[in-house]
């Protein structure tokens, strides 16, 4: 490893001569997609397996947070690992990480209570964080900068694959074996992944700072996380409630990364150019595609009765436009700007969505929902690759872990928003129509469960797809602003991006 601050530079002959399955990197990368697939799949995979988990362990009522606190747990993880692998190193974030996951999927499956699930849920989460963390530094330390694109490629298409088809493959998991077996997949996977990795992960970068624990960064982090989804999944004063606290967590976390000598987070990751821009581009362009493809299959449950099947793999479309562009212009990057590639992206989601809306408004064939889906990818996959291409050509290789992280970051919660956002549009539009709320949730209920037709009125199909609609119009605004921060980038290009301005030290800031 070089010295920090040092130039990462590779000759065109050395970046040639390697692959991303040569012999030199092919267990890394074989660990690398391992292990990221296995956080895919287990973040999604147990909603299917929720009904059988009630059935056997009870507390029906705690169900929802066997979810809820993985998602929030594998938030804060991810925003903590950046100084963690920066500090400690990538290869023992790794370790310790593919570790815990293992132990903590095992508890799971030979849980004999819901709450002792949800407690090692929260391990499980904390764990994949750590996972996505360091894989992501992992990309930017292990492999020369031509072949970076192509590994985020690869992760792209492991990831989507797995964490939109994740539900309906547990879903035949379950058919054939009882719900503990989501869990217990994961063990002999996962002591794969840390046999491959344990040795050729990246180890420790000359010159990095010291660990320095932000515990009130973290919990200011963790407030702002769950208040964020407080308030965008409820209405009314609770949703107003949960805004307020989320504004005032924030406001507090950003007056502490100024007077802070080693925040969690630095401010330069939100504020300065160019990462900046790329989380807004990013992020955004997430929260546009994947919130409206969150609810995809309950509106073809819901909205047109078609069949738990079809549902269940319509969320397939999206991943494979995401997987197609990822690996197409990862190779293209010689030829067009990262910064041009992810404007194109974002720019490439809005038709998209506006194509999904009108299959939806004017009841068009599924084939044309399908495509818009599809194309919805393509934009997702397109800009998110370039982004964190960029990312790490901006940021010294001492800083590689929390540059990443902090983007990785800022792209969950914007997932997690825009899922909420579009969500609530949906939902509360959809009752409003409807003039029967209740009917609405039984329907959206429904449309989970494995009966093939549904006691919905046409009245209440009709208001979930107009709902639908609405959610759409959610992406649509944060595409377009996710365009606006985009068109900055054009014609940036990794080779030759400057770093962002240094954060000022907190004796300069008031």
């Amino acid at each position: 490893m070089s010295n920090a601050g040092s130039p990462r530079v590779e000759t065109p002959n050395q970046n040639a001569a390697k692959g991303l399955l040569s012999s030199e990197l092919l267990p890394l990368s074989v660990a690398l997609m391992l292990s990221i697939g296995l956080v895919a799949f287990e973040g999604l995979s147990v909603a299917p397996a929720l009904p059988a988990i009630g059935a056997d362990l009870g507390s029906a009522e705690r169900l929802p947070w066997v979810m809820t606190v993985y998602l929030l747990a594998s938030g804060l993880a991810i925003a903590v690992s950046g100084s963690l692998v920066d500090a400690i190193g990538c290869r023992t974030i790794y370790r310790v990480a593919i570790v815990s996951f293992v132990v903590s999927s095992f508890a799971c499956g030979v849980s004999p209570s819901l709450e002792m699930v949800v407690v090692m849920r929260v391990l499980q989460g904390a764990a994949g964080g750590m996972i996505i963390a360091a894989n992501g530094a992992a990309i930017g330390l292990g492999y020369p900068s031509a072949l970076r694109s192509r590994a985020y490629a690869m992760a792209s298409t492991v990831w989507g694959v797995l964490a939109f088809g994740g539900p309906a493959l547990a879903a035949v998991l379950l058919s054939v074996l009882d719900w503990r077996w989501i869990f217990y997949v994961n063990v002999p996977l996962g002591l794969l992944a840390a046999l491959l990795g344990w040795s050729r992960t990246p180890s420790k970068v000359e010159g990095s700072k010291p660990l320095q624990l932000d515990l009130k960064g973290a919990l200011l982090i963790g407030a702002i996380t769950s208040l964020g989804l407080v308030a965008l999944s409820g209405v009314g004063l609770v949703a107003l409630a949960g805004l307020a606290a989320t504004v005032v967590s924030a406001v507090l976390y950003w007056r502490h990364a100024g007077v802070s000598e080693d925040p969690l987070i630095a401010r330069r990751y939100f504020a300065h150019v160019p990462f900046r821009t790329l989380a807004l581009a990013g992020g955004l362009i997430m929260a546009a595609g994947i919130g409206i493809e969150t609810y995809l299959p309950l509106y073809l449950r819901g909205g047109r009765g078609e069949s738990l099947a079809l549902a269940a793999w319509s969320v397939l479309f999206l991943a494979l436009g995401w997987t197609t562009a990822a690996n197409l212009f990862s190779r293209l990057y010689h030829r067009i700007s990262e910064g041009t590639v992810a404007f194109v992206g974002t720019i490439v989601i809005q038709p998209a969505l506006v194509l999904s809306a009108a299959a939806v408004l004017l009841d068009l064939p599924l084939a044309t929902l399908f495509f818009a889906f599809f194309a919805m990818g393509m934009g997702i996959g397109t800009t998110t690759n370039a982004c964190i291409t960029l990312v790490q050509a901006a940021a010294e290789e001492r800083e590689i872990g929390r540059a990443t992280a902090a983007h990785q970051f800022v792209r969950n919660m914007a997932v997690t928003y825009g899922t909420a956002a579009a969500g609530t549009a949906l939902f509360v539009l959809a009752s409003r129509l409807s003039g029967d709320p209740e009917a609405i949730q039984l329907a959206l209920s429904s449309a989970e469960s494995a009966e093939d037709s549904l006691p919905a009125s046409s009245a209440v199909t009709s208001a979930i797809g107009t709902g639908f609609v609405a959610a759409h119009l959610v992406g649509l605004v944060l595409a377009f602003v996710a365009a606006l921060a985009a068109r900055r980038l054009v014609g940036t290009r990794s080779d030759t991006i400057g770093s962002a301005d240094p954060e000022p030290s907190p004796s300069r800031v008031s």
